[in-house]
């Protein structure tokens, strides 16, 4: 059996929280690594204490919506360089951090949430650990901030959502596409066009769950198994099993030992 990464799953949010029992048989079963994302303090913690550090990882961030001010900010930086000293064996990347104008006001938002993504990027390159990024309505914001900023260290695009340009430019800074269960849905020709051509040696898979669900189960809630539906799309768009090469691509991004 191959190994499969989902590499972004909310494994520490309802309703899984008080419900894994299942979901832990299921990914030992069928030999899935997990990356469980942080979202909050709360979340970020709960994340760790699910990680084992075998094939269940930890990363720890503040999702941007989460973001309420600077001096907001500067108290999570040093929660989550709290949270890395103890637990360097666990926490393999940083966020999810970012920017999101779809559900925050640009003109309102935008100092904040750049701020807290420079926190977060500074704790990344202090760590050499990779970061997560979020992105909604701001991939120009975003790849304008990234070809001036110049990462030292590795960056995904979570859950990908823009078009071809934005992805060839994210590639070309240094960054890895993460393709979720929306390549699966019927008015998705545009993400699976970009599948088609873009370098094969950044694209990794995840699940978001418990959102996203791919079909055949789109509307239920999602979970980390699912994530085999994202690769097997993947694997017909391009006539190949790219399966290990794509597992290989997440163990690069995170920096894994195997």
């Amino acid at each position: 059996m191959k190994k499969i990464f989902d590499t972004h799953c909310h494994l520490n949010i309802e309703p899984f929280i008080d419900n894994l029992n299942e979901l832990k048989k299921e990914i030992s079963e069928y030999d899935i690594y997990i990356n469980i994302v942080g979202v909050d303090k709360e979340s970020s913690k709960i994340a760790i204490d699910l990680s084992n550090s075998t094939n269940v990882f930890a990363t720890v961030g503040i999702h941007p919506n989460d973001c309420i001010s600077i001096n907001d900010n500067i108290e999570n930086e040093k929660f989550l360089i709290e949270m890395i000293e103890k637990n360097k064996s666990k926490i393999i990347a940083i966020g999810e951090t970012g920017l999101d104008f779809y559900r925050s006001d640009k003109n309102e938002k935008l100092e904040v949430q750049l701020d807290s993504m420079i926190r977060h990027i500074n704790i990344a390159e202090k760590y050499n650990l990779p970061i997560v990024f979020h992105v909604r309505d701001a991939h120009d914001e975003m790849i304008n901030f990234l070809s001036n900023k110049k990462l030292k260290t590795n960056f995904i695009i979570h859950c990908f959502s823009g078009n071809l340009d934005y992805a060839k430019k994210y590639i070309e800074l240094g960054g890895y596409i993460s393709f979720s269960g929306t390549i699966t849905f019927k008015n998705s020709d545009e993400l699976r066009d970009i599948i088609l051509k873009i370098d094969k040696s950044k694209i990794i898979v995840e699940t978001d769950s418990p959102f996203l669900s791919p079909e055949p189960f789109r509307g239920k809630i999602n979970k980390p198994l699912n994530v085999k539906f994202v690769l097997d799309k993947i694997n017909e768009l391009l006539n190949d099993d790219l399966t290990d090469k794509i597992f290989n691509n997440a163990i690069s991004v995170f920096n894994l030992k195997m």
